[in-house]
């Protein structure tokens, strides 16, 4: 009976000894910055997007302006504080969560640290936006930030066959575009090449427009489903899109067929197909 008490007695001396506050070395509007195991930590203390803006761009000490500018959401207000920032650690953490190419390319450019020229780059290339007028926009709309799905990317070109799986992840979609965020799988990087020529250049909704129901293989069996097809020319590149609808898959396409036909080269064909996916 003893020995119980005395083991109960110290588990409540643990949990009281968890539950305590730590020790607060000094703090400011929003933030503090506490005691840890062998150095302190810098605490966001608020939510409210304007004063983690204001703090992001303007607070004296890097590591409470790199804390609040994690927090910030509004893309615009980021890519603010990403140009204000004179701190190239800094900037480089927060490239990562920018969403506008124009931005991500300014700073590839412009930049002066070489590794956040690097970085943003590399962003860019992974960067899909798509405006109200796209085929998938609508289905995208019906998403939560963190919907993706997996492609089953089979490139013909040359005589030659390649195949990857590329992911899609929606970043945020607001009344006319949404921006998605897309890598291969075994890389991490965007697509590069022919493959990522052929799904930024001829990823479009306009030319001459065919609609029409089919049957296709999908998911191990036949299934019906509305397809658009575009034919249009680029330079001196003939290309034609047809894209399978379904409602399950985020974005709405299951399948993607693209051909170009470069004037005096062999044709090139990418096949990409919805293997599976998660909404939010």
């Amino acid at each position: 009976m003893v020995r119980c008490a005395q083991i109960a007695l110290a588990a409540l001396l643990l949990v009281s000894a968890g539950c305590a506050s730590a020790k607060v070395v000094r703090e400011g509007k929003g933030w503090r910055e506490v005691e840890a195991k062998d150095s302190t930590v810098i605490e966001m203390m608020t939510d409210d997007p304007d004063v983690l803006a204001d703090l992001a761009k303007t607070a004296p000490d890097s590591r409470v302006r790199t804390e609040a500018a994690l927090r910030v959401k509004d893309s615009a207000v980021l890519a603010e504080v990403v140009r204000k920032e004179q701190d190239p650690a800094i900037r480089l953490t927060l490239v990562a969560r920018l969403t506008d190419p124009t931005i991500l390319r300014d700073l590839a450019k412009s930049d002066s640290d070489p590794a956040v020229r690097d970085a943003a780059a590399a962003r860019a290339q992974m960067l899909r936006t798509l405006d109200a007028r796209h085929p998938e926009f609508a289905n995208w709309g019906g998403c939560k930030p963190g919907a993706w799905v997996i492609l089953r990317i089979d490139l013909s070109m040359d005589g030659q066959k390649y195949s990857f799986d590329l992911v899609r992840t929606l970043l945020e979609c607001g009344a006319d575009r949404a921006v998605i965020e897309q890598k291969v799988a075994s890389t991490g990087k965007g697509p590069q090449g022919v493959v990522g020529d052929m799904l930024s250049r001829f990823d479009v909704a306009y030319g001459r427009k065919v609609e029409d129901d089919g049957d296709f293989q999908f998911q191990g069996r036949v299934v019906k489903a509305k397809w658009v097809r575009y034919n249009f020319q680029r330079g001196d590149d003939i290309a034609q899109i047809r894209r399978w609808l379904r409602d399950e898959v985020p974005g709405g396409v299951a399948r993607i067929d693209l051909e170009v036909s470069p004037i005096g080269q062999p044709l090139a064909s990418l096949r990409a197909t919805a293997t599976s996916w998660g909404r939010r």
